[in-house]
């Protein structure tokens, strides 16, 4: 008898104890699991965002530099054709090549107004023949194109009054000559500095038709007075 009262009581032990291991497994063991697995579905996406970031990242860096490069671009391009006149940009740039080329700057007059997108300057200026040809040279070879119009002599070093000029078509005589003198040029050069303002009348035929081989053909006449 006291056999099969033992034998109940374990059965009825090992029952509790599958009922107890039933509990935790149920209330304390698969909620925890089912958290860790929800911890890396979420670690999962979460890594996926983090790569689509990265990928957005990198997109976003490469348009960055294309607009930086583009903006660099832009301005070198405001600098060499500026939107507006720019009349303080053209005296620093004739004083700046001036000091550059050992020339001395008696008066620079641009016009207010652009011409055909050209802003008309008068630029006078005195030095000897090697330093008079550097510096016209100079002005083609600016970040802001020119057009040279026209080279001319007014006075040579020592004169008081009278004035010798040249055209374009016999500057090579004239300098020629005071270059072997080593005497300084007094001079008035004539130069169109690009803008992108747009036009307020149009000029004349002859000097529209000019304009395009100004700046060969005085660079010519400059080489042929060497």
């Amino acid at each position: 008898m006291s056999q099969a009262k033992k034998s109940n009581l374990s059965s009825i032990i090992s029952f509790l104890m599958f009922i107890a291991s039933v509990a935790i497994w149920y209330f304390l063991i698969l909620p925890q699991f089912g958290k860790f697995k929800e911890a890396s579905n979420q670690g999962a996406i979460l890594g996926a965002k983090v790569e689509a970031l990265t990928k957005n990242n990198t997109t976003l860096e490469l348009l960055k530099n294309q607009l930086t490069s583009t903006l660099n671009d832009q301005n070198k391009l405001d600098i060499a054709i500026p939107k507006e006149t720019q009349i303080p940009e053209i005296f620093i740039t004739v004083e700046s090549l001036a000091q550059k080329t050992e020339v001395d700057v008696i008066s620079i007059k641009p016009e207010n107004e652009a011409v055909d997108n050209l802003i008309k300057t008068v630029i006078v200026v005195e030095a000897e023949y090697p330093n008079l040809k550097n510096f016209m040279l100079g002005l083609t070879k600016n970040i802001r194109p020119t057009v040279t119009e026209s080279f001319k002599v007014i006075k040579k070093e020592a004169e008081v009054s009278t004035s010798t000029s040249t055209s374009d078509a016999t500057i090579s005589a004239e300098t020629n000559k005071i270059e072997t003198s080593g005497r300084s040029l007094q001079s008035e050069i004539v130069v169109y500095f690009a803008t992108a303002q747009k036009n307020t009348e149009k000029k004349s035929s002859s000097v529209e038709t000019s304009n395009s081989n100004k700046v060969t053909t005085n660079n010519e006449e400059l080489h042929n007075a060497e």
